[in-house]
């Protein structure tokens, strides 16, 4: 913890969707700014790439909920960010991807996982503000649950 704020890290496949939106959520939510994020397995030449050059743009819904993503970058994971962090959200299915965690994330001792969905190309902006609602309410009790602990 820095300032009796958790560090959270945010980790899905690509960096380029849902943990990048899980950490400016969380941020905006707790008002401490300690999440960051990562992606296991980032699209080839994408690291240090904007988030919001590919098709599916989630940009607009987000700016409508009043989230500011302008400037993120696509990240691949590494064992520092992990040992840098008081907990790991993984937002990806365990079972079809669990066997590829490196195994530092493996071992790490306050690792949760969430089961949320991605979007493709053809994903609509009414079935896109939907998934992120969801994904908003983990994040509130996320929120919740660490303020409450640290309290």
């Amino acid at each position: 913890m820095r300032n009796g704020h958790p560090r959270i890290l945010f980790v899905c496949m690509a960096n380029i969707n849902r943990s990048q939106i899980a950490a400016a959520v969380f941020n905006k939510l707790s008002g401490s700014h300690m999440a960051t994020s990562a992606g296991i397995a980032p699209k080839p030449g994408s690291v240090g790439m904007p988030i919001w050059k590919d098709s599916h743009n989630p940009i607009i819904p987000l700016r409508d909920a009043g989230y500011n993503l302008v400037g993120a970058k696509v990240r691949r994971l590494n064992a520092r960010m992990v040992g840098q962090a008081d907990m790991v959200v993984l937002l990806f299915d365990k079972k079809k991807h669990g066997d590829i965690l490196p195994a530092y994330l493996r071992r790490f001792r306050a690792l949760e996982w969430w089961d949320v969905q991605s979007i493709s190309d053809d994903t609509t902006i009414e079935e896109y503000r939907r998934l992120e609602r969801r994904r908003i309410k983990l994040i509130e009790r996320l929120v919740k649950d660490l303020y409450r602990r640290v309290a």
